[in-house]
């Protein structure tokens, strides 16, 4: 499948791995920086989503998604990303990333706003009452992230993994490096731990950074 991933802001909290290890399926372990776990709130837009072989469809493949995740390796050491959940304002993505590709995705309504380099977004998931706001201000690009930075180990992965009951499975995902900006912050809210059950972290987060976005290619997941 093809798309392109567009106006990401990245935020991530560092936290006690003990919390974060219940959540894996079993053949995952947590992925640590520094000797911390890592939990981040991206939101993002989703553009000319299509499969091989077909064009994007206006109406369709363009949409607005708000991912929650963590960092994690298999018990043959690939890094990759564990999704807690994936929200989107497409019904029809939200059906098709949990069928077609095991993901934990839910339906929601998300709003997106840009004027020149300030981004708000507004979501809420659909049967919930607590909407999440997060705004922010796109300042001076950066380098690409190399390998051994905080940046690389965040940003930079390409796997993902899937829990299919008691069968764990890993997806590859193709893109250039990451170009990356400074993510001047005004306001964040921690909806999507509250959508997922999880406690609010009591902190601003420890890592902010934003990108105008990649060109992606995402293969289906098979057993690990």
């Amino acid at each position: 499948m093809y798309q392109r991933w567009v106006d990401l802001l990245f935020l991530h909290w560092s936290c006690d791995p003990g919390w974060i290890q219940d959540l894996l399926p079993e053949g995952l372990k947590l992925d640590l920086w520094e000797g911390k776990a890592w939990i981040g709130v991206v939101p993002f837009q989703m553009k000319n989503v299509r499969f091989r072989g077909t064009p994007a469809i206006p109406g369709i493949s363009n949409f607005n998604e708000l991912n929650v995740r963590t960092y994690v390796h298999d018990s043959k050491g690939r890094p990759g990303v564990w999704f807690i959940s994936l929200d989107t304002d497409s019904r029809l993505a939200a059906w098709l990333g949990r069928g077609l590709f095991g993901l934990n995705y839910f339906s929601a309504k998300i709003d997106f706003e840009r004027t020149g380099k300030k981004i708000t977004w507004h979501a809420c998931r659909r049967g919930e009452k607590f909407s999440d706001k997060m705004g922010h201000r796109i300042r001076e690009d950066l380098p690409e992230a190399v390998p051994g930075s905080i940046e690389f180990f965040l940003l930079e992965r390409y796997h993902y993994f899937v829990g299919q009951g008691r069968r764990l499975q890993i997806g590859q995902v193709h893109h250039r490096p990451y170009p990356l900006a400074v993510a001047d912050v005004a306001h964040w809210y921690q909806g999507p731990m509250v959508w997922n059950g999880m406690k609010q972290f009591p902190k601003p987060p420890d890592h902010m950074i934003c990108s105008s976005g990649v060109d992606v290619e995402i293969f289906k997941a098979e057993a690990v």
